[in-house]
């Protein structure tokens, strides 16, 4: 019973090693939307799509449609806005205006500036999510690609935000640590057991002690990550204080 037990939290442990920081601030009206590189592949973001807003469409001829839609997107990867059963692809527009936020074409989607100042978030779809699918650009240069590295480099003549930065891949390096650690005594112990025996005498066991630990361990690394609520949205706001 303690083994299965003891397997159990070690993968609930494991489980929970994937949470992720976010936050979504409501977001501002972009003006114009600097050059993205033409090599962008990625994989659409967790927005629900599935939810409609109040759209207008301004189409590359001069026309204005407007309507209900949700922001789709079709298997050759294709963005696409569907109002009274017709389609809006970004090719044939000049803009949009989706949740009072204005998207721009490029490529095979549009781009919503969602956090203006001196570091400008820009994203697929008109909410706030600063994730693998993000691009960030400092006053209106080249789009990049958002991941950990180019932001700390985009922010390094700020101290505030660096720190704020350190501090979150510290907290999270620490938590990796004592998590991936503790599952890791956790699985080692749990596959060294011997086979059979009674309850009793696998409660003297040295590996039922160190299954223990390894759980309290992981069970550190979760507290340690979930400590502070403070995300790179954070750091970026610090930014452009």
């Amino acid at each position: 019973m303690k083994k299965k037990f003891l397997l159990l939290f070690g993968l609930f442990i494991i489980v929970n090693c994937f949470g992720q920081f976010s936050m979504t601030p409501p977001p501002t009206m972009p003006k114009n939307i600097p050059t993205i590189p033409m090599h962008d592949n990625f994989f659409p973001t967790s927005y629900n799509n599935v939810q409609e807003y109040r759209c207008e469409i301004y189409l590359e001829d001069g026309d204005m449609i407007e309507g209900e839609s949700a922001i789709f997107k079709n298997n050759d990867g294709e963005f696409y806005l569907k109002i009274k059963k017709e389609k809006y692809y970004p090719s044939e527009t000049d803009s949009i205006n989706v949740n009072q936020c204005i998207g721009l074409p490029k490529l095979d989607y549009w781009l919503f500036e969602t956090v203006s100042g001196n570091l400008l978030i820009y994203n697929k779809y008109p909410v706030n999510e600063l994730n693998k699918n993000s691009f960030i650009a400092k006053q209106k240069k080249e789009l990049i690609p958002f991941n950990k590295e180019s932001l700390r480099i985009e922010i390094e003549d700020n101290q505030e935000a660096l720190n704020m930065y350190n501090d979150i891949r510290k907290r999270k390096m620490t938590s990796n640590s004592l998590s991936w650690g503790g599952v890791g005594i956790i699985l080692f112990s749990f596959l060294t057991l011997p086979a059979g025996g009674t309850e009793e005498e696998f409660s003297d066991l040295p590996q039922m002690k160190f299954m223990i630990g390894g759980g309290i361990l992981a069970f550190a690394g979760m507290i340690v990550r979930i400590s502070s609520d403070v995300t790179y949205f954070d750091v970026v706001e610090k930014y452009n204080e």
